[in-house]
């Protein structure tokens, strides 16, 4: 079994992308900044990093690597590495990231947090029909931390004159979302907030829809 160089500046071997796909022998194969492949028995083969945090050596997986290639664990391995090095603990850092929702998770907790403070039935039904009419589709199943302005605008763009006062809504009630997403701390702006409507044009009188 091979058993590679744990740093590119030290003179040693490093991982291939041929070597990566072609190996079959069972064990550890090093890389860089502690990033070494793991191959099993049964023939499957996982990236691995191994690091120091708060004077606790842990392993931290990184990925299959039948999917995840060798230049992308090599460059989440630098970024871990970085982390570390100021004191962040990159596990930490990933499980936050997971427990982030979708824009359509964090709508309907939203629906359901507020329901029994609508004045009606109908309210309630349109806050979440609408939502699933014109924003889902666009960023449904984006995590919240990454709809930027650019985004909204895409939704708001071809109904704000058209519909000019369902448009209004629909920018209300993504910005009820992203207001809950801001207070969890998912989000460090709400960007459906209203200054959103300086770069939209001038709405006038159209149908509700």
């Amino acid at each position: 079994m091979l058993n590679w160089g744990m740093d590119w500046g030290m003179g040693m071997k490093k991982l291939t992308a041929r070597f990566v796909d072609n190996v079959k022998e069972p064990g550890k194969y090093y890389d860089a900044n502690n990033l070494f492949l793991r191959v099993y028995k049964a023939g499957s083969k996982n990236w691995v990093q191994r690091v120091t945090i708060n004077g606790k050596r842990k392993e931290i997986g990184l990925g299959n690597a039948n999917l995840i290639p060798l230049s992308e664990a090599r460059e989440v391995a630098f970024d871990n590495l970085r982390m570390v090095k100021k004191g962040i603990d990159p596990v930490a850092v990933s499980e936050k990231k997971k427990s982030i929702p979708t824009f359509e998770e964090a709508a309907l907790k939203v629906h359901e947090i507020n329901r029994p403070s609508w004045r009606n039935e109908k309210h309630a039904a349109q806050f979440i029909s609408s939502l699933k009419t014109y924003a889902f589709p666009e960023i449904g199943k984006m995590k919240v931390n990454t709809i930027e302005t650019c985004h909204i605008l895409d939704i708001l763009t071809p109904i704000w004159v058209a519909k000019a006062e369902t448009a209004s809504r629909v920018r209300q009630r993504l910005s009820t979302v992203l207001k809950y997403c801001k207070a969890q701390k998912w989000l460090s702006d709400d960007p459906a907030n209203r200054d959103i409507i300086e770069a939209l044009p001038k709405q006038g009188r159209s149908l509700i829809i």
